[in-house]
């Protein structure tokens, strides 16, 4: 895992994977039960993020085929 500080210094993707490896790292080491509740919300936050980055990485779900030529006849 790579530390916060350094993937502070890559993408966008980088620190937001960073955060979520500590936030659930914390979780599994055990956090007061005070902090449970906001350290999830955050998780679950950062992950909606990270998924949506992946999202427009994979391009544009529109075809981009090209336009056969048409003669002008005929519907």
């Amino acid at each position: 895992m790579a530390t916060i500080r350094d993937a502070a210094q890559g993408s966008e993707l980088d620190l937001l994977c960073a955060l979520r490896d500590k936030i659930a790292a914390d979780l599994d080491d055990g956090v007061p039960p005070h902090a449970v509740a906001r350290l999830v919300g955050e998780l679950r936050s950062i992950d909606q993020r990270i998924r949506e980055l992946g999202t427009l990485d994979q391009g544009s779900v529109i075809a981009e085929t090209p336009d056969e030529a048409w003669d002008g006849t005929g519907y």
